[in-house]
């Protein structure tokens, strides 16, 4: 049950929703500006509120205006105090079994999906024969899009994105969208593991292979 709870409230939205009601009984439009939501952003509100329904934390009460039950005067005392927000979602982290597996497979996801779309516009690019603009060093030169290679690495990196799935999906439980929910807790969890730094130098190695990845097709 408190697993549950935890899912609904481990947003930074959620969790303002949350210190909102601690004051006291709102109306929707009352309780949407107090958890600094715009005016744009009601659909969004509406969901995030209703995630905090569906697990028992908010209810409406005989007015019509949201509060906190029971639960979610309970849990957002330990949600919201201190440093409580990272000892209540620490339960989540149980969800990652290998967390530099599930970090590296973040990694080859992001770096390796925007590669494959650089490199896929780029192969589009080259086979309309449409030229690049390339500047080294202050020359200004356009040339054509090298349309095979730009196809060769949009494929390398579908297959580095495909792979990083594979390595996220063998290393957390749960399902597909609550296991890249978890991707923004990824740097926490390997902080109290002791492979942050680890982790910065491969994600730095990453970027520039992104880029080097997008860049090929333009220079070769």
């Amino acid at each position: 049950m408190e697993e549950e709870l935890l899912r609904a409230a481990s947003h930074e939205k959620r969790m303002r929703i949350l210190g909102a009601l601690k004051e006291g009984p709102l109306g929707y439009t009352e309780l949407m500006q107090k958890a600094g939501f715009g005016t744009g952003e009601s659909g969004r509100f509406a969901y995030h509120l209703k995630r905090l329904e569906k697990a028992g934390l908010v209810s409406k009460d005989v007015d019509g205006r949201y509060v906190l039950t029971e639960a979610g005067r309970d849990f957002s005392e330990k949600l919201l105090a201190g440093h409580g927000y990272e000892r209540a979602i620490s339960p989540l982290f149980e969800d990652i079994t290998d967390p530099w597996r599930y970090a590296l497979g973040m990694l080859l996801l992001v770096f390796g999906g925007t590669a494959a779309v650089g490199d896929g516009l780029l192969f589009a690019a080259g086979i309309a024969g449409v030229k690049a603009r390339v500047e080294i060093m202050g020359s200004i030169a356009y040339k054509p899009v090298n349309a095979q290679l730009a196809l060769l690495l949009t494929a390398a990196s579908l297959l580095a994105s495909i792979r990083g799935m594979d390595l996220i999906r063998g290393s957390c439980k749960g399902d597909m969208a609550e296991k890249l929910v978890l991707g923004k807790f990824v740097t926490f969890v390997l902080a109290r593991r002791g492979l942050l730094w680890r982790f910065i130098a491969v994600a730095a190695m990453c970027m520039v292979g992104s880029a080097l990845a997008i860049a090929a097709p333009l220079l070769v």
